[in-house]
């Protein structure tokens, strides 16, 4: 088998690899800038270190000796890691290869995989209130400095509270020196930012915004004034997000998270588990309490829930449940989100990977 660039190297762990293959073409394409990939030649040796023991690591082809904190693991050979990543016993770990036989080696965080799983339940999820063509505006958001290092709820919270706002060509949107009173993202139509500096005549124009691309935003995040002005170029649209309700995604916390001890008080005081994650990592390890309904289908999956009664909301690492935890609030259910998800779980677990050491992909 002969995979010579990175995007072949994506696609055909898309086809064959847990949990690459759940994600979308717009996920993935993000994953290939995200994660890593290393072309490793016999006896050669790679060393790294690891922040969390969530990480994802695949040997795609080839065969590695597996070292953790300079004690053996395992011997790997690639076919056998189609459903499995090695177990790093826990945090601030070093992990090292020694290639016995010349391999790939793909590496993608914990945080990053679970990050795109979850964008994707979202755009799954609200796809009866956000139309198809307006994923990628939601989606730069995501990707804007403002927005970038929010978790994923503030963003579909920013979204649905933009307005929408008709603009002509030679509208000035903002203005150097004003007060910043919205961020702005441009739906259609094209702009011209023009920065006037200190002991100059004349304003230079310094950029072109179009479809997608937002501004705005760093007045409202530094309480300065404006630092260009923007006009646009071309009729358009444009969805505008006011200071306050801006401010609020900075300053306030959507969805409520307890801890691992506090979670397993709650459930056994009563509240219902629920698991998001896919079928097969349900199958491969979970918690004996949990009812499992995926992130993909949770909307479905909330009409047979009662609003009676309370939930405690789990997956592997934290992330996706928030997201299932902000969606049950929305419709008034009383909810928290557990931290740090199933890997973090100390209590009892059961599955294939309890019986086996190991997760099994029934995809393989």
């Amino acid at each position: 088998m002969k995979l010579n660039s990175n995007q072949e190297i994506i696609r055909y762990l898309h086809r064959h690899y847990y949990p690459i293959h759940r994600l979308s073409k717009a996920r993935l394409q993000e994953a290939e800038d995200l994660s890593r990939i290393f072309k490793l030649k016999k006896n050669e040796r790679l060393e790294l270190s690891i922040k969390d023991k969530g990480d994802y690591f695949y040997i795609i082809t080839g065969c590695v000796q597996v070292l953790v904190n300079d004690m053996e693991k395992q011997i790997i050979h690639a076919p056998e890691m189609m459903g499995k990543s090695i177990d790093i016993p826990e945090t601030d770990t070093t992990i090292q290869f020694k290639v016995l036989e010349d391999c790939i080696l793909y590496h993608i965080e914990n945080d990053v995989i679970e990050h795109l799983l979850s964008w994707d339940g979202i755009v799954a999820s609200h796809s009866y209130e956000i139309h198809p063509n307006l994923s990628e505006s939601i989606d730069h958001i995501r990707h804007s400095l403002a927005f970038q290092r929010l978790p994923l709820e503030c963003v579909i919270g920013a979204f649905k509270s933009m307005k929408k706002i008709d603009v002509k060509k030679g509208d000035e949107i903002i203005r150097q020196g004003e007060q910043g009173e919205r961020f702005y993202l441009i739906k259609s139509g094209r702009a011209e930012v023009w920065v006037l500096e200190e002991f100059e005549d004349e304003p230079e124009k310094v950029n072109e915004l179009g479809k997608n691309e937002s501004f705005g935003e760093q007045a409202l995040l530094a309480e300065q004034p404006r630092s260009a002005t923007v006009r646009m170029i071309e009729d358009g649209e444009l969805l505008a997000l006011e200071k306050q309700d801006f401010l609020k995604f900075f300053s306030q916390t959507m969805v409520r998270e307890v801890d691992i001890n506090v979670a397993k008080a709650m459930i056994d005081g009563g509240y219902q588990l629920i698991d998001v994650r896919f079928e097969e990592e349900y199958e491969a390890l979970y918690i004996p309490e949990a009812t499992l309904i995926p992130l993909n289908v949770f909307r479905e999956g909330m009409e047979n829930l009662s609003k009676d009664k309370q939930y405690v909301i789990h997956c592997r690492s934290g992330k996706r449940s928030r997201v299932a935890a902000l969606l049950m609030s929305e419709l008034g259910f009383d909810v928290v989100s557990m931290r740090g998800g199933i890997i973090q779980w100390p209590f009892e677990k059961k599955g294939l990977s309890v019986r086996k050491g190991s997760i099994q992909n029934k995809y393989k």
